[in-house]
């Protein structure tokens, strides 16, 4: 087992955290931009 279940469940929570900014931040800006 290279990973324990607790790494991976905060790896996934940091993906899921980044791609929610990205997407309300690429939201925002093509918001700005028209």
């Amino acid at each position: 087992m290279a990973r324990q279940p607790h790494e991976t469940a905060t790896a996934n929570s940091r993906l899921a955290v980044l791609l929610r900014i990205s997407r309300h931040s690429s939201a925002e800006n093509s918001g700005k931009t028209t």
